[in-house]
């Protein structure tokens, strides 16, 4: 099993899931932000060439919402992705959630507020931006978990989403500052993390 991954991005979750269900596989960073640099058969499948992406035998997926599952699906054993269907259905829901209603608005200001070039960046568009998460930040319940007691792949995806948003000065409440530091500091992610740092000083020599 092979994820490409950039450190530090959407690939986080493709990595926080596969440490979860603690698969053996491989990794390799790509350099999306530098895209020259890639050399010929190296970059994703993705026909972007976008992270995350994975291969598993003759399987080839992008988009994490698409990876995720289909880890949980055929190496959970119901771990992360619920084999009730209305359980299921619920964790679909805020997977949605997660990466339309709350994501997207986030991912706007990264592009308006670092990612763009200078000349392609609209600022007036950050406060739109930010108010449209905040609209769809206060719909979230503040339990311990969206879908309840059990940690699924709505707490890595929330989570990530919500550290996201405090990377970007949004103040979160605290229930959900808790829930964030909670779901960070399960063994797994701290493993994703390592394995993102390798990534970082990897790409630095390549």
């Amino acid at each position: 099993m092979l994820i490409y991954a950039y450190p530090f991005s959407r690939s986080t979750r493709a990595l926080w899931t596969a440490e979860e269900l603690g698969l053996s596989y491989e990794t390799q960073f790509i350099d999306v932000k530098n895209k020259s640099r890639i050399a010929p058969g190296h970059g994703s499948p993705h026909p972007l060439t976008k992270v995350p992406a994975l291969i598993d035998d003759d399987v080839r997926l992008f988009e994490s919402v698409a990876i995720c599952k289909y880890l949980a699906e055929n190496y959970g054993d119901g771990r992360l992705y619920p084999a009730e269907k209305r359980r299921r259905a619920e964790v679909d829901m805020w997977l949605s959630y997660a990466v339309t209603d709350l994501e997207q608005p986030l991912w706007t200001m990264l592009k308006h507020g670092m990612l763009l070039p200078e000349a392609q960046r609209v600022p007036a568009i950050a406060p739109v931006a930010r108010r449209e998460f905040e609209l769809a930040y206060q719909a979230l319940p503040n339990t311990p978990s969206p879908t309840g007691e059990s940690f699924t792949l709505a707490d890595i995806f929330i989570s990530h989403v919500l550290s996201w948003a405090k990377g970007l000065g949004i103040t979160l409440s605290e229930p959900h500052e808790e829930y964030v530091s909670r779901c960070q500091n399960r063994p797994a992610f701290l493993k994703a993390r390592q394995r993102e740092a390798e990534g970082v000083e990897q790409l630095k020599h390549h």
